[in-house]
């Protein structure tokens, strides 16, 4: 209990809008990383940066300066601790990337810095605080719930990264996703995989030894899936899970595919939904022992859809619970709701280009 009022006291205590102001009338030394905009455009950059009042003294690149510039110091990446005076905040513009999760946090942590993503618009952090504090009942049941303390250190990091930009607060754990030590399937298990994207994690389950029925409704990544799919041997469905079974519109970019809440102009697409336990008789499956979520803000539905399952064989969960803010109360309060002899872990997972990884991302999962 007292964990969680320190909680409660620093979500107040660190409010990005709060934050933002201070480092401008303190004027706090910064400095900005780009990792990505090309070099031509830094004055744009630095003007836009300056323009709000804030103290940016470095330009940090990934790679060693081509040349410098006469009014800010233009320093690598890999020279960051030797820098003096240090900057006290790292920023990042979080447009720049396509997660809030980036692994170049550990890197400026080393060197005592902290990573801000920055957004000249404060509208989101503060959507998340409202949110977080209306709900504080909510988060403290999933407190109670969660069954060991890096869950619940988990939970308030997550809260607090989300709510002040600052990525020190994140606990990132160093694991492969939907692989949860206590919380995995084992040869022969009868295995879910919903939005199976690039076929990764069914291919990793059908290694273990699983019959793994894999779901993607895109039909894209399923162009790009099937092949591991044949070689694999696990069977994938061209359809996503729901509550129901129905027709739905989506729209897909590079990394997700989101289904379209109400009609919507421009170019979308059409794809099956079915419920999981409609599919359990329609395949005359004789169980699930384990179902991995990962379907773009749909897993409560999904969930729903799958109650009788659930209620009969108590799978084991791999969930993704960061695409809503309420999902990280909801989706433990409906399955407790179902089943209360689950058992809950929480854990955060980043991607890491700094140690070579192009991909950066967020993926905040629970373990039932």
């Amino acid at each position: 209990m007292r964990d969680f009022a320190k909680f409660a006291e620093d979500l107040y205590k660190n409010r990005y809008q709060d934050l933002l102001e201070k480092i401008i009338r303190d004027k706090t030394p910064c400095a900005f990383f780009n990792p990505v905009v090309p070099l031509k455009k830094r004055k744009i950059l630095i003007e836009n940066i300056r323009s709000i009042g804030i103290n940016l003294e470095y330009y940090i690149v990934y790679n060693e300066p081509v040349d410098q510039d006469d009014d800010i110091k233009i320093v690598s990446i890999k020279d960051i601790d030797k820098l003096s005076p240090k900057p006290k905040y790292v920023l990042i513009f979080d447009y720049y990337l396509s997660g809030f999760v980036c692994g170049y946090r550990d890197y400026f942590a080393e060197a005592g810095i902290e990573t801000i993503m920055m957004t000249n618009d404060t509208s989101e952090s503060n959507k998340y605080y409202d949110i977080f504090s209306r709900h504080l009942t909510d988060i403290y049941d999933v407190y109670e719930m969660l069954e060991d303390d890096t869950s619940r250190q988990t939970l308030f990091g997550y809260l607090l990264g989300r709510v002040s930009q600052n990525m020190n607060f994140l606990k990132i754990d160093n694991a492969p996703q939907y692989f949860l030590a206590g919380y995995l399937p084992k040869s022969g298990d009868v295995v879910i995989d919903g939005g199976t994207f690039d076929g990764v994690s069914a291919t990793l389950f059908a290694d273990i030894g699983c019959k793994v029925y894999s779901f993607e409704m895109d039909p894209n990544n399923i162009i790009n899936t099937e092949q591991y799919a044949d070689f694999k041997r696990f069977t994938l469905e061209n359809r996503g899970l729901g509550a129901y079974s129905h027709e739905v519109k989506f729209v897909s970019d590079a990394s997700s595919s989101h289904v379209l809440e109400s009609a919507a102009d421009g170019n979308f697409s059409t794809a099956q939904i079915i419920s999981l336990d409609e599919y359990v008789v329609e395949k005359n499956l004789p169980r699930i022992d384990f179902i991995k979520l990962d379907v773009e803000g749909s897993e409560l539905d999904v969930l729903r859809g799958a109650a009788q399952s659930i209620l009969k064989w108590k799978p084991k969960l791999a969930i993704s619970a960061y695409h809503k803010p309420e999902d990280l109360w909801t989706l433990m309060k409906f399955l407790k709701s179902l089943r209360p002899d689950y058992e809950f872990a929480l854990r955060h997972y980043g991607i890491d280009m700094v140690s070579g990884k192009n991909v950066i991302g967020d993926s905040l999962k629970g373990f039932y």
